[in-house]
């Protein structure tokens, strides 16, 4: 069975095997099969995972899907912090994950969360937890704040040997980061 667009809803192993033996191989069209359905179809055999929607979608020749899975792989971030990024334009955004299942997600902010990762990455050596949604969090408030120089903080950090420990919440690594940033200073400076 397969839908509209070809994609086999059921028999994949039978088609494989019929390809491999170079035999005909017989289908029936369903046109009106979504991928989501195919999913919950198949859920019964296997649970489908967001990654396993990516991938159906990027067999489908949908771009929006590869340059997800590209940017997931670049940076080696949680799937759902992504798509935050690729499709809000940022981490506190709200999870469209149902979006991604459907077939609609959009990376539409592609350059923007590019230049937003490269900033992270930044940290690497100061945070071992730098890619977590809450550190993440972190970076997006005080990136977007006039108070904070990302530059003069990295040059501190370096200077002095300092480390951002991990913290549970954005809130937690707030109040850490401004510490670290004022740290040796003769006045105290908000930075969110």
């Amino acid at each position: 069975m397969v839908n509209k667009d070809y994609y086999i809803i059921d028999g994949q192993h039978r088609f494989y095997v019929s390809k491999k033996l170079g035999l005909p191989v017989f289908y029936i069209i369903a046109p009106d099969f979504t991928l989501r359905q195919i999913a919950e179809m198949n859920q019964n055999a296997s649970k489908w995972r967001d990654k396993d929607f990516v991938n159906c979608y990027i067999d489908t020749g949908n771009d929006h899907y590869k340059t997800l899975k590209n940017f997931v792989e670049t940076y080696r971030i949680n799937l759902g912090i992504a798509v935050s990024l690729l499709s809000e334009g940022k981490v506190r955004g709200v999870k469209r994950m149902d979006d991604l299942r459907d077939g609609l997600f959009k990376a539409q902010y592609l350059e923007h969360a590019n230049k937003f990762m490269l900033n992270a990455m930044l940290f690497e050596p100061y945070c071992e937890s730098y890619k977590s949604r809450n550190f993440l969090q972190t970076l997006e408030i005080l990136t977007t704040s006039d108070q904070f120089n990302l530059t003069e903080f990295l040059d501190k950090l370096s200077l002095h040997g300092l480390k951002i420990e991990n913290r549970q919440s954005y809130k937690e690594y707030l109040t850490h980061l401004e510490d670290l940033y004022n740290y040796r200073n003769s006045k105290r400076r908000r930075i969110y």
